[in-house]
């Protein structure tokens, strides 16, 4: 069959809207393509190649871009009679040669005037996206710019992940072309999608995340402990995102709680579940733990009971029968969980705050006393909570002298970590992220003593490059730590570790998904530019590093990923660790916007541990105590 009859058969009975994508290198017979199924389907997005014809159609200049003799009269016959239908990049990857050591740009199309167009741009995804979310079938072939060099990867793989989400939600997505084909499956994204071969499409097996109610069994102190007709006391950290309409966005930390309290129930025990939401200052129905209750139920597979005061759930913990879960009340609706006094006035005196800080403490002690009443044993499974003297925390372990213990969750969190940072094959990766240098030098600082790289990505690094006399324009960076910075390089080469930083970046001439961007040298962005992202050639570093590291920790993002356009340092990242995973190095990835960034681009099953906790993570790899897990080890509360 040719592209054409390919492309026909796919299109036979399809529902609409049809949305095609044609790319790759051959112009010729995509031209001939669009040209024959134009009639039948709704949109047809341009990449690859395939753009040069057409920009050329529409008196855009294509710079050094080959174009094939014909083609850009034929573009001209297609747009004439496409009725709107025909979708061209608005931003495109520049390079001065089609190779990738070569010098590149971010321009929009309508700016090129020399050089290469390699790839579709940050704002060409997000159109084409939509599109493709959008159809209620998807026909691609074609890669959407030079994918087999990993800086003009960035738009197939984008391109894959919103195929891949629109799958999941309905969408029927058809292949073909071995490169489009090869992309999909390197990346992991093929699940329910329909790939043409030998003529016939054939369905890829739907990829489903599997939890197992299995918990490990090297050492995990609840292994040890029967369960059977107790009531226990578990602190829990379902501290997870609600959008505006209390549905949760991501919930990590509910299915990684899952082993601990099926093993409680399988023991024949009942649960009382502890947890905090937010940061609320008094009762607020936006951090009310019961609207996670129908979720947790889910996840558990038995109904869970609500009590809607901590203080006042007597009745419901004594009635609560073995194989039954309560969820109490959001912890922090009540100032005595951090003992901190609420509500007083800014002018007031000394004495005022010490007297409100004396009468806390005392009311305190009687709320750990309510909510100890509740169990027969207490399990600390919050290590996001771990570094926090709270009274669900610490002080409520010492009514269970002799039956406090740890759950799965903060067994495995410490296990995993302890493999990174004491028996961690070399060399070991440090990667740092995140938008300030002030938040994370004792982890740096810890970290440079027992890793061999330590790779700094963010606005953390702007910090290092104007230390070291770069020009980093409005880019974000402390004055006070630049002494910090330069004692952290000195540190790097008295230790020998290799510290590595970014050498390109992209700028936005102002902090926003719309700005205009441009690609620059770290040390010379522009005044009035700030760095927003890693450039193609760090990634490129930073990725050959990731992939020859045997064990790895990554901390913070690389640049401002929550917007799209700023997103590829972030993802780039994460996909070498999921390759290096695969290589056989051991991956740990921690801090909420890391495990964020992993649930963003489908990849958060592609590593060896994704740590639930925040704070607490970076507090044990700076090798301070954490009272949450002294509780359980020391009668000393």
């Amino acid at each position: 069959m040719d592209k054409c009859n390919n492309l026909k058969m796919m299109l036979q009975n399809v529902e609409h809207p049809v949305t095609v994508l044609l790319g790759g290198d051959k112009i010729k017979e995509q031209l001939e393509a669009i040209d024959g199924i134009l009639e039948g389907v709704d949109n047809v997005l341009v990449a690859g190649a395939v753009i040069a014809p057409f920009a050329k159609a529409s008196g855009l200049n294509v710079g050094d871009s080959p174009v094939c003799d014909g083609c850009v009269a034929k573009a001209k016959e297609i747009l004439a009679k496409a009725a709107g239908k025909i979708c061209m990049p608005v931003d495109c990857y520049i390079a001065d040669k089609p190779e990738n050591d070569s010098n590149i740009s971010h321009l929009e199309l309508k700016d090129v005037q020399n050089g290469f167009i390699m790839d579709i741009g940050v704002k060409t995804v997000d159109i084409f996206a939509e599109k493709i979310e959008g159809a209620k079938t998807f026909v691609w072939n074609g890669t959407l710019g030079h994918s087999e060099m990993p800086h003009f990867a960035y738009g197939t793989y984008k391109t894959a992940l919103a195929a891949a989400r629109g799958t999941a939600n309905g969408l029927k997505t058809m292949v073909d072309g071995d490169d489009t084909k090869a992309a999909i499956l390197r990346y992991g994204l093929e699940g329910g999608m329909f790939f043409l071969e030998d003529g016939k499409l054939m369905k890829k097996a739907e990829r489903k995340v599997v939890h197992t109610d299995e918990a490990p069994k090297d050492g995990y102190t609840i292994d040890q402990y029967n369960f059977n007709g107790k009531k226990v006391l578990l602190r829990v950290d379902f501290n997870v995102p609600l959008d505006e309409n209390f549905n949760i966005t991501d919930d990590t930390r509910i299915v990684c709680e899952v082993p601990t309290i099926k093993k409680i129930l399988k023991d024949g025990g009942a649960v009382i579940i502890m947890s905090h939401l937010g940061r609320p200052k008094k009762v607020d129905n936006k951090f009310s733990l019961k609207h996670i209750v129908k979720h947790v139920s889910e996840c558990l597979g038995v109904p869970v009971q609500f009590a809607d005061d901590c203080q006042k759930a007597q009745a419901q913990a004594a009635a609560l029968k073995s194989g039954e879960v309560l969820l109490l009340e959001n912890l922090r609706f009540y100032a005595e969980e951090e003992g901190k006094p609420r509500g007083l006035a800014d002018d007031a005196t000394d004495e005022e705050k010490k007297a409100a800080k004396a009468a806390i403490k005392e009311s305190q002690k009687e709320f750990v006393k309510t909510l100890a009443s509740y169990g027969d044993c207490y399990v600390n499974d919050a290590f996001g909570t771990a570094h926090r003297a709270h009274a669900s925390t610490y002080y409520v372990a010492k009514y269970f002298p002799k039956d406090k213990m740890l759950g799965y969750l903060v067994e495995n969190e410490v296990n995993n970590i302890n493999k990174v940072l004491t028996t961690g094959e070399k060399p070991v990766t440090a990667i740092v992220g995140g938008s300030k240098i002030s938040t994370k030098i004792d982890i740096i600082k810890s970290l440079i003593t027992k890793v061999d790289n330590l790779i700094v990505g963010g606005g953390i690094s702007y910090t290092f490059i104007k230390a070291m006399g770069g020009n980093i324009g409005r880019s974000l960076a402390e004055d006070d730590c630049i002494p910090i910075a330069n004692e952290i390089l000195d540190m790097a080469k008295k230790l020998n570790v290799n510290l590595y930083l970014p050498v390109d970046c992209m700028i936005g001439d102002k902090f926003d998904n719309e700005a205009n961007i441009h690609m620059a040298d770290v040390r010379n962005v522009p005044d009035g530019w700030e760095g927003m992202d890693m450039g193609v050639k760090t990634i490129q570093r930073y990725t050959e590093v990731i992939e020859n590291s045997k064990t790895i920790l990554w901390n913070g993002p690389m640049g401002v990923f929550e917007m799209e356009h700023f997103s590829n340092g972030t993802m780039k990242v994460a996909l070498a660790v999921c390759r290096a995973t695969e290589l056989g190095a051991f991956t740990l990835v921690g801090g909420g916007d890391s495990i964020a960034a992993l649930n963003k681009f489908n990849l958060s099953e592609k590593i060896s541990y994704a740590s639930t906790a925040g704070g607490a993570l970076l507090e044990y790899i700076e090798g301070k105590e954490l009272p949450g897990l002294k509780a359980i080890s020391s009668d000393e509360i």
